[in-house]
Formats: C-alpha cells, structure tokens, sequence
C-alpha cells in the first residue's frame, strides 16, 4: 500500500511539472489580463461592500422600514446611501478626499455595524430567494431579464462613456478627488445641482477608480428593480417579472444602469417611499411619514425633477391620511426638506443664490447664460403634453433630439390590461395612478416651460409607479379570455418578443463595442472609448499630451472627464454666443480668454456643424466673426474629422 502511494505521489508531482511546463512556454493570458481583471475585481468589491454599508446603516436606524424581506432591504439599503452621500461632504469640507480615508471610513462602518449589516445581507438573501420564478413562462421572463442586467454589469465594468457622466456626474467627483476637498468649480455650473449621487461615485471611485462609480450605480439601479418586483408581488403577482421586464424592455432603460447617471438612484429613492408607504396601508405614523419624506428628499438630491413624484406622493398622504393628513404632511415635507436642503444651503453660501446656476445671477452666470440654456429646445405644445406617455414612447429614440430616450413598448403598451381588472384591484392601485399621473401632469408643465425638460430621463423617479401599473396590466390581459382563446398566450408572446429584442441589442451593442475584451486587457481602454466616441478620446489624449502650463478652451465640446484640469469646458454650449454678446469683437474676445490663462483653443468641428444647421438664436455675424478669429489662430492640429486645436498665442 505504501508503494501505490509513493507512486501515486509521484505520478500526481510528473503530471504538475508537464502541466506548470507547458504554460511556461504557452501563456494563456499576461499581464493585461491581472492588470484589468484586478481593476474589476476591485470595483466589484467595493460596490458591493458600500451597499452592505448601505445596509446595514439602514438597518440599524429602520429596523422596522417594512414586513417582507426584500422589501425591508430594499428600503434599508435607499435610506443607508441617502445617509451615507449626505454625510460624505463633511470630509470634503475638511479636506480629507484620499484614497485611505474612503477605505478606512469603510471598513469601520462594515466593523460597527457587523451585525446590522449581516441581518441586512440575511435579509436580502431571503427576499431574493422569492424571485424564484413560480412558472414556465416567468423563468422565460427572467431569462432576458438576467441577461439584460448582466449586459448593463459588463458595460458599467468598463470605462465611462455616457454624454453626462463626461460632462459632470463623473468629472465633478474627479475634481473633488484631484483636489482633496469639496471645490467650488464655477467652469462647471452642473456643480449647483444637488449632488447626493455624486458623492457616492465620488467614495467608490477614490477606492476603485474612475470606473467604479458605474458598477455602484449599477448595483443602485438593480435595487430600484428589485423594489419593483416587490411592490408589483403583492399587487399583481402574475405580473412582478413583467413589471420588471417592462423597466428593462428599452434601450435606454437597460443600458443607463451602467451610464454612472442619477436616473436609476432617484427611481431607487422613489421606490423605497412607496414600499415604505404601502407597509403602512398609505396610512403612515409620525416616525414613518418623516422617514418617507427623508426618502423623498434623497430623490430630489439625486434628482430635482423627481420633486414630481414628490407631489405624488404628498397627494397619497392628503388622500389617505385621515384627520391627522396635516400633521402627517408637515412631518413628510419636514424630512424632504432636512434631506434634500444642505444642497441649496451650500449654494447660498458659496455663490449667494440658492438655485444657482439656473435662477440667481452669481459666480459668473448671467441672466444670458440662463436664458440660453433654457432657449435650447423647443417647448411641448398642449397637444403634446395632453399625451406625452405615448409620444414618448413611440417617438422617444436613445440619443435623438426630443425626448432622447428609448423606453420600449411594454410601460405603455402592458397598460391596456388595467381595463380588465376588477375595480377592488383598481383601488388596490390608486396610489401608483395617483403618482404616474402627478408624475405625467407636471412633465408635461415642464416640457411646456423648456422642451430640455421633456426628456424622458429626467424623470425615472415616475417609473417604478409607471411599471407596476404595467404589471397589473399585464395580469389583467394575461387573466382574460375572449370565447375559447385565452389572452395570455399572445400577450406573453408579445411580452417575450419585445424583451428578447432588446436583449439581442445589448449583446450585439457590447460585441461590437468590445467591452468583455477591456474587462479582459484584450482591448486596450483609449481603442475601447475610440469604438463608443469616436474622435472624443483623440483628442482628449491631445490635450493630455501638451505642456506643462497648458491651459484649453474648449468651444461646443460640454466633456471634460478625460482631459481636465489642462481644459476649460464648454458645459453650457453657450461660450461662443455669450462671448460674442459680452465681450465684443474677435480680438476682445480672444485677450480676455488669454488673460483668462488660455493658452490654446480647442473646437468640435461636428458640434459646431451641428449648432450652425439647428440653432437659430446665432445670427450669420457669430459665425463670420468665428471664421475669421480662427482663420487668425495657429492650427495646431486637426485631429480626426472631428476636432481642431489651435495655439492662442501671446
């Protein structure tokens, strides 16, 4: 016996030394692959310890936030990072944006709160386990749900891309992290909005880089729909995953859960507040009326076009309340205004106007820089706005002007089922039509004041409402027959068709752009950014690559993430208009932007082109005048189709 192990031992040490020899000569992956599988690794950790922390603070201070498992985390988890985003400007106040102090202000929320966080995380998984699709046809919905998500996972893995992320959800963060502090950046106005979100990316990305504020939004994202699927359960449980798949059925739904935007964490907030709302039958007590309006708060920190889910809700308490609606109402709008005021307090403090950049002329906006900005679109006519659900639906196209985004058929479409439901689960109801329609009624106002305002991503925060009326619609269609045919079968059909599309797009959309292969180290990040942007990451890298001391003007380019603090951006695209109306001729301009400590100018010839054909408001002299300052100017180099550099000179 002693022999057959020896030999056993033996034979095992010969089959590793051939195994460890012949990778020595035929390495399957190098060190590009440790370097980006270490960077996502990374990123996956953290964004996942600051939702156990998120958690767990949530638990410790709402033990009680509601009855069902998934719903009580849900609710913990929007209440945790609410807390935990407020909190963080503290140590920007106090200079203390390292790497070290993120990590280590981490690690002792995880240590103190252990045991909130792991009753939080335990909680979780129970309420998880009731996603367990119940039939044949809900694992055929869950299927592209969970590819869906994994698509937005990978893309939210790989660098940032997204048009906003650019201009200011990532490149505010990036300049507080460079800064070590909370910094006043009046080159970007976009810091006078509320930047709850951004504080989160902020500690995510001081841990795990630039990146890693996509996988967090992801992973906030992914708790909105799980807050939906909780909600839809109870009202409609033929009709949960549909409701979930109805949120992910469009371009733009699935595919800005990797975009590191606010959209998804407003809607998250939101979500919470109804679930924290219908644990109290729409009837809260004090202590759950203050926290729901905390909630709310969160939301429009997040987002202040959530502020319409704001009047929604405060129209469930008026409705529901009873006698004590008043004291209920004083107690919710209370907790909004404690979560959601340091923001405008920090604006009156730096800049003197509460609403700054948009109402209140100070630190460099004018009433001029206003009026442009709000002139950018057209506004919605009546016509438009009495059926704004519809044609946000069907004209709504990811990126295009108008509406610019793609929300697929289902929110809309799955919405004829409500006719079919009985009227006790239409009262069931009432409060999520109460909020869609608030929702619907003040969208619709504000695309009348300025058509900036109709896009459909401002307001997210309508869309877990939105979606569970979907879901009881589709319960109700699904529910039906007419004579011999039952109407489940066509519209689990149509259901499936219009989720499976959506799912070949995302796969085709992360194949084509190479994502796996830059979570791999197969791509390399600048070749992946050149495939998503084209001459963007040229050019950037140009501006990188200048001198010490350099300082770039940028005229129609709003993106600065890769290529700041060496440039200026055009956040508004209004420079050109602004500087033509205020600083008088071409020569004016170009002293004042040098004594400004311009050193080059940077124009987005595409932009440019874009805005000469579409903008009405520049007369024929703007462009004149443009054309000869630059016929003027050293041309540094044209880069790409898309891009000129010039040198500004002495």
């Amino acid at each position: 016996m002693t022999g057959w192990r020896l030999r056993g031992v033996l034979a095992l040490m010969l089959f590793t030394l051939v195994v460890a020899g012949y990778y020595v000569f035929h390495k399957p992956v190098g060190a590009a692959f440790f370097r980006a599988f270490g960077g996502v690794l990374l990123q996956l950790v953290t964004a996942a310890l600051l939702t156990l922390a998120a958690g767990g603070v949530g638990a410790r201070l709402w033990p009680e936030a509601h009855a069902a498992p998934l719903g009580a985390a849900v609710v913990q988890a929007a209440l945790g990072f609410g807390i935990l985003g407020t909190g963080l400007v503290l140590p920007g106040v106090l200079g203390l944006y390292r790497r070290v102090v993120f990590a280590l202000l981490l690690v002792a929320l995880l240590v103190l709160l252990r045991a909130h966080v792991l009753g939080w995380l335990a909680r979780l998984g129970r309420g998880l386990r009731r996603l367990r699709p119940a039939t044949a046809f809900d694992w055929a919905l869950a299927a592209p749900v969970l590819v869906l998500l994994g698509a937005a996972l990978v893309q939210a893995l790989a660098p940032p891309f997204k048009f906003d992320a650019l201009v200011y959800h990532l490149s505010l963060p990036q300049a507080f992290l460079r800064e070590g502090r909370l910094v006043f950046t009046p080159e970007n106005p976009y810091w006078g909005l509320p930047l709850l979100v951004e504080m989160l990316y902020l500690w995510s990305m001081g841990i795990a880089g630039l990146a890693g504020a996509g996988t967090l939004g992801w992973c906030l994202g992914a708790l909105a729909l799980l807050g939906t699927w909780d909600l839809a359960s109870r009202l409609a449980p033929r009709g949960a995953w549909a409701a979930v798949g109805a949120l992910l059925a469009g371009e733009t739904l699935w595919s800005s859960l990797g975009w590191a935007y606010a959209d998804w964490p407003a809607a998250l907030f939101v979500a919470a507040a109804l679930l924290a709302l219908e644990r109290a039958g729409w009837r809260p007590a004090p202590g759950r009326a203050l926290a729901v309006g905390l909630l709310c708060g969160f939301a429009l920190a997040a987002k202040m076009t959530a502020g319409a889910a704001l009047v929604g809700l405060a129209l469930i308490l008026l409705v529901w309340s009873g006698r004590g609606r008043f004291s209920t109402m004083a107690l919710f709008l209370a907790g909004a205004l404690l979560a959601f005021g340091l923001w405008p307090l920090r604006n009156f403090l730096v800049t003197g106007a509460a609403l700054w950049p948009f109402w209140g002329e100070a630190a460099g906006i004018t009433a001029l820089h206003q009026a442009f900005y709000q002139g950018g679109a057209a506004p919605l006519s009546l016509k438009q706005a009495s059926i704004l659900p519809v044609l946000a639906t069907i004209r709504g196209v990811e990126g295009a002007p108008g509406f610019s985004a793609s929300l697929g058929p289902l929110l809309l479409g799955l919405m004829a089922g409500l006719l079919l439901l009985p009227r006790a689960m239409l009262r069931a109801l009432s409060p999520f039509f109460i909020v869609f329609l608030a929702g619907w009624l003040l969208w619709a106002a504000a695309g009348m004041w300025s058509g900036l305002l109709a896009q459909t991503r401002l307001h997210f925060s309508l869309f877990p409402s939105w979606a569970v009326l979907a879901g009881a619609g589709f319960q109700g269609l699904s529910g039906t027959r007419l004579g011999r045919v039952r109407l489940a079968r066509p519209t689990g059909a149509l259901v499936l068709l219009a989720l499976w599309l959506a799912t070949g797009q995302a796969v085709g959309q992360q194949a084509q752009a190479g994502t796996l292969g830059v979570l791999v180290g197969a791509l390399e990040p600048e070749a992946y950014l050149v495939r998503r942007l084209g001459g963007y990451p040229l050019a950037m890298a140009r501006v990188r690559a200048l001198p010490q001391g350099s300082r770039v003007w940028m005229l129609w380019e709003p993106r600065g993430l890769y290529c700041e603090p060496r440039c200026v951006v055009d956040a508004r695209i209004d420079r050109w208009y602004v500087a033509r109306r205020t600083l008088g001729g071409e020569q004016g301009i170009l002293q004042t932007w040098r004594a400004q400590g311009a050193t080059h100018l940077l124009v987005n010839v595409a932009g440019m082109a874009f805005i000469r054909s579409e903008d009405r408001r520049y007369s024929p002299e703007d462009w004149q005048a443009l054309e000869a300052m630059l016929g003027r100017l050293q041309l540094v180099e044209a880069i790409g189709d898309g891009y000129r550099l010039y040198a500004l000179g002495p």
